[in-house]
């Protein structure tokens, strides 16, 4: 059994990580040491590859890494995946609000996805390396790392809700457990600095892509609402021996 716990990451997390250092190291080599870390061979093949070039240092890394492909899983019939978790497919959705409360009405719905399109393919694939980790006994829990809006609503949070196949993780959160797991090698202001590059970095990357208004207050909401995990796992740690 492998000693690192296995993280499958998203093309879009790369790229936001890619270039950004936290205690004076790259946190693509944060991520690395720490975690078994793979995709699809689609993801790499389609998404990572194209866009190595635009990464910089970060691209450096990854090309390295990917010498010898050892992070690209390769699961058998990923197709038959795709097929067999996505055909049918349903997940909780806002129906309405309350007109009382206000609070969210939520339903399950089946769900149509055309899977003979590449649009989403990538995250499709990378649920299906989550499960085949777990199936075939490689790895116990995984870790799916992403932050894209879209693909976590869509497809990861709904197979994970019903798969207990490990968590779905932010950036945010990988730099949050690297300073519960190196509180010794980093302070608070540090990590707080790192939130703050990474959501401008995402707003950046996404006003590109024409992000909306709504899109870009999810952000400053993520952002507050990880300054103020940090102030409590600081809180703590200091108090630990």
């Amino acid at each position: 059994m492998p000693c690192k716990p296995l993280c499958i990451v998203d093309t879009c997390s790369l790229i936001y990580l890619s270039d950004m250092e936290l205690a004076r190291r790259p946190l693509l080599r944060w991520l690395f040491d720490e975690f078994e870390t793979v995709y699809s061979q689609f993801v790499w093949e389609n998404e990572v590859q194209p866009h190595l070039g635009k990464m910089g240092k970060g691209g450096q890394i990854l090309r390295r890494g990917n010498a010898g492909v050892q992070k690209v899983w390769r699961m058998p019939g990923p197709m038959q995946y795709e097929r067999a978790l996505f055909s049918p497919f349903s997940r909780v959705e806002q129906k309405s609000r309350c007109s009382r409360c206000g609070q969210a009405i939520m339903e399950e719905r089946t769900v149509i996805i055309n899977l003979g399109s590449d649009e989403d393919r990538g995250e499709r694939h990378n649920c299906g390396v989550a499960l085949d980790a777990v199936r075939r006994g490689n790895y116990r829990q995984v870790v799916y790392l992403t932050d894209d809006h879209h693909a976590i609503q869509k497809y990861a949070q709904p197979v994970f809700d019903i798969f207990p196949l490990g968590c779905v993780w932010s950036s945010y959160d990988l730099v949050l457990y690297l300073f519960v797991r190196h509180c010794d090698r980093m302070i608070a202001e540090d990590v707080e600095v790192v939130f703050r590059d990474l959501t401008a970095k995402a707003v950046n990357e996404e006003r590109q892509q024409g992000i909306s208004p709504e899109t870009q207050q999810i952000w400053q909401q993520r952002l507050a609402a990880y300054i103020h995990k940090l102030e409590r796992v600081a809180q703590v740690m200091k108090q630990l021996p």
